[in-house]
């Protein structure tokens, strides 16, 4: 990205996560939004840039031009209507900060002898790693090579580790 700046955030959820998929009338959207070739969860980009918003709007960190100039105008009609009927550009205006989709990179697993524990596959690592180098960040895996991880073999961080859960 050329004058830009790539910037990795991590979520953690301490209570579970539920990313609809817009299909309710209700106030419960049932179908979990996932990638349709491989079935995986995901928050949409969109989905961020919402909760962003809707942060600093409630919590009056940034007032409304600022807001409006990171994250662009909030639509009050679809981008296809605002094309459709020849709407000003103004209206259409995009911010600065770019959101793409939070990807799965490990997933709780049950456990006998602790609540759970965090595991994580290959195609996820994989994935997470050409990612990295998309954006740029490819440093961060300097200490970690894909290349000594067999594929159907399972790790575990400690021998204690090891004994506790397997």
């Amino acid at each position: 990205m050329e004058g830009g700046r790539n910037i990795l955030v991590s979520f953690y959820t301490i209570t579970p996560l539920h990313v609809g998929v817009g299909q309710a009338v209700g106030a419960v959207d049932l179908p979990v939004t996932k990638e349709k070739h491989t079935g995986i969860p995901f928050i949409p980009g969109t989905s961020i840039k919402g909760s962003l918003r809707d942060i600093l709007e409630e919590k009056k960190i940034l007032n409304k031009d600022e807001i409006e100039g990171f994250l662009g105008k909030e639509l009050e009609e679809s981008p296809e209507e605002i094309t459709d009927k020849g709407h000003s550009i103004e209206k259409s205006k995009t911010g600065s900060l770019i959101f793409t989709e939070a990807k799965l990179l490990a997933y709780p697993f049950r456990s006998l002898n602790t609540p759970f524990i965090y595991g994580s596959c290959f195609l996820l690592l994989e994935r997470f790693f050409r990612d990295l180098k998309v954006f740029g960040l490819e440093e961060l895996t300097r200490n970690l090579n894909l290349d000594n991880v067999v594929k159907d073999k399972v790790y575990v961080s400690s021998q204690q580790l090891a004994k506790e859960l397997l």
